[in-house]
Parts: structure tokens; sequence; C-alpha cells
């Protein structure tokens, strides 16, 4: 893992989420210039005349507080477009079956969220005829010889859950490049705090954002991010047009708050899950604990 590069000035990340979208969005708050984005539940907005087009005209296509949470995450994540899901499946979904055709070939990492498993052998496979090849991507080289001409998509999670796995993303990076293949990531355990895979060269990040971007177990959501404006278009048209999957704007409202103190929230996880963890290795009950920080642990974290 590793954070963000442009954190070499101390605090640049917790600026980012506190104020990421304030100034960008401003003009479409109705011009009062509000330091937390409102939560604008109309479902339709009036329509501009003469030549005047409309940024927001219907709210299941674009809506004023999704837009700025959307900024607000893309920024964070360190990439040019974001979009919100109704849930992390959701945002799962969506990546996998928009850039994978029926018939198509996805390598996935073994160790992943079970409804992510259920998704790709139940749904890809078992009903679009997706070949999907399961492979431990703890090492690189297994990545590679999954791959071939026909791979549509590499899929990686990183750290896994629950087993708390890790993949090298630039070496996957480099292998998906290699083969003009795209790359996406499920970094929902790292959060944008601890991981950028962006910067690592991954071509879509997914996160679901029940978890530690919203912070306080009241909103269902998910979100990816990426900077191929290709792939944006082509998600960004499936949610919206073809499967209707985004976050509402109430719960765009609170994962938005939930970002603003992810970075003082994430320091105490982290000092918190070492503590527990090193409690729980030297229980005489407890036969192996599975954490990145312990020197136990297959791939510690230096």
């Amino acid at each position: 893992m590793t954070q963000h590069d442009n954190r070499s000035i101390e605090n640049r990340f917790a600026t980012i989420a506190v104020g990421a979208a304030e100034t960008e969005r401003r003009p479409h708050r109705g011009g009062t210039s509000d330091v937390v984005p409102p939560i604008h539940l109309s479902t339709t907005f009036e329509w501009a005349s003469g030549d005047n087009a409309n940024e927001h005209d219907y709210s299941r296509e674009s809506n004023p507080t999704r837009a700025a949470l959307e900024e607000q995450l893309a920024r964070l994540e360190g990439g040019e477009h974001a979009l919100a899901f109704a849930s992390g499946m959701a945002a799962t979904s969506t990546t996998i079956l928009s850039l994978v055709p029926p018939g198509g070939h996805l390598v996935s990492s073994d160790s992943i969220y079970s409804g992510t498993e259920k998704l790709l052998t139940e749904l890809a496979a078992g009903h679009l005829n997706v070949d999907v090849d399961f492979v431990d991507a703890r090492d690189p080289e297994n990545v590679a010889a999954a791959v071939n001409s026909d791979t549509d998509l590499i899929w990686a999670e990183t750290p896994t859950n629950p087993l708390m796995r890790l993949c090298d993303i630039q070496a996957i990076d480099d292998i998906a490049d290699d083969h003009g293949i795209l790359f996406g990531v499920d970094s929902t355990f790292a959060s944008p705090y601890f991981q950028a895979p962006l910067e690592l060269g991954a071509d879509v990040v997914v996160h679901s954002t029940t978890k530690y971007l919203n912070g306080h177990s009241d909103s269902i959501g998910g979100a990816i991010i990426t900077n191929d404006e290709r792939v944006f278009e082509q998600l960004a048209f499936a949610q919206r047009v073809g499967l209707g999957n985004m976050l509402s704007p109430f719960d765009c409202y609170l994962v938005a708050r939930g970002v603003k103190t992810l970075p003082a929230r994430m320091e105490h996880h982290e000092t918190n899950a070492m503590a527990v963890a090193r409690f729980l290795e030297s229980h005489d009950r407890v036969a192996r604990v599975y954490y990145p920080g312990l020197e136990s642990h297959p791939q510690p974290c230096e």
C-alpha cells in the first residue's frame, strides 16, 4: 500500500477531504456559497431557456448533491471522474458487467469479498458466459500466467475481505499495460487515505462508501473513480441509463460529511487495529491473526 504522493506537504490529504468540492460546486447551489453542499431532493429541474443547457435536469442522470460528492471523491482519490452508487456491490457490478462483455474473459484475485465472488461465478459466468479465472494475486506471476489475448479485465481486491491479503498494484498494472487490458481495484479496506491505486497505475478504483468513507454506519453506498474518459463514459451510461443504481441525494450528503473526518478516523482505526491485533496474537486461545501491520503476517507492511 502507498499513501498519495501529494502528501509531501503535511495535512494535504486532510485539506482535500475537508473542502475538495466546495469552490467548484458553489455556482450550483443557488448562489448562496454554502460551506456545506445542500441536499437537493428535487427529481426534476426546470429547463433553461433558449440555447442554455442545464447541467442537471433529472436526478437519475445528474443531481447537484451527487455531483458535489463525486467531485470530492475524485479529488480525494487523485482521479478525474467519479460516480456515486447505491451500494458497493452496485459499483462493483457496474464496473465488471460494463467492462467485460458476455463471453469475455476476466482474471480475478481469488481472495475477494463473498458478494463479488457470487457476482463473478453466478452472474458473470453463470448467466453471461464470462470466463473467470481466479488466481492467487499475491504473486503477480500468477496473474500474468492467467492473462491471454482474450482477457478484458484484471480485477484485484487489496487488502482482501476478510483475510487481508495484499496485491502489488503496480506490478499487476505492468502486466495489464503489457497486454492492453483494463485493471480494476477494490480499495475499500485501505480507503483513499492509505492507498492510491490510480497513482500506481490502476484504471478503475472501486469503494464501498458504506465502510470508511462514510464512517458512521448510517449510509449504504459505493463509488467508482477513474482517469480514463472512455471508461468513465461507459460506466456513466450504464449507471444513469442502463441500471439506474445511483446514490440518493441524502446518502450523498451523509458520505460527503463522513469524508471530512476520514483522515482523523483512519489514524485512530490504524492505532486501534494494531492494539487489538497484538492483543489477539498474544492470546493463548487465538491460533492466528491476519493483519498486515503485524510482523507475523505473510505480507507485513513496512
